[in-house]
């Protein structure tokens, strides 16, 4: 599972992960309990973009993740560090705005993207708590992308027409929507000779 909700009154919370730019690390270090600043020093942790660090609560538990910023682009601030965290439930802590949440969330959703359709990936991935004014957002475009690149990666002999109608044809059922298919003959009917010519070569 991608994401989960993070509930107010409780449930499921996931460890903190605390963004540094480079410039910050220095007033974190200055305010840190001394063995979580000695834990970052230990570990060559300098904030830079796509780095992680663990660190320890007073009775020696992890209690946290702090993890370096990237210089731009807010789409890719969690992408980066996805692949370095064990499995398990995170959920951000800073003072992001939502649009800069919703964008971070949707990196991870992508960067845990894997197609798995003819062999079941090994190891667990990290999930994501997402807050209620970005979860459905974060969710539907995450699902909407993922589907695009399952079709995409289907092999041609597992994705022709058929498959591509029945897939819009499902979702048309989910949402409600108007759907329709043109082929044979009927393509000519219409006005897409060559479609048509090249449905029949093929």
């Amino acid at each position: 599972m991608v994401f989960f909700p993070i509930n107010d009154a409780g449930g499921r919370q996931g460890l903190p992960l605390r963004p540094l730019s480079t410039d910050a690390l220095e007033d974190f270090l200055g305010t840190a309990p001394a063995a979580q600043r000695a834990w970052v020093e230990s570990a060559g942790f300098k904030a830079e973009p796509g780095q992680v660090c663990a660190l320890p609560g007073a009775d020696g538990a992890l209690e946290a993740w702090v993890f370096g910023m990237q210089a731009q682009g807010w789409l890719h601030q969690l992408a980066a560090i996805v692949p370095k965290l064990p499995e398990g439930d995170y959920r951000l802590d800073c003072d992001w705005s939502r649009e800069q949440r919703l964008q971070a969330s949707i990196g991870w959703g992508l960067a845990c993207y894997r197609f798995d359709r003819y062999k079941s990936p090994k190891g667990g991935l990290p999930s994501l708590g997402l807050p209620g004014d970005i979860e459905s957002d974060s969710r539907r475009l995450v699902a909407a992308q993922g589907l695009v690149r399952d079709l995409v990666n289907t092999p041609t002999e597992h994705m022709g027409p058929q498959e591509l109608a029945d897939a819009a044809a499902a979702l048309a059922d989910e949402f409600d929507a108007g759907f329709s298919v043109i082929e044979g003959d009927d393509l000519l009917t219409q006005n897409f000779p060559a479609i048509h010519v090249v449905g029949r070569a093929s």
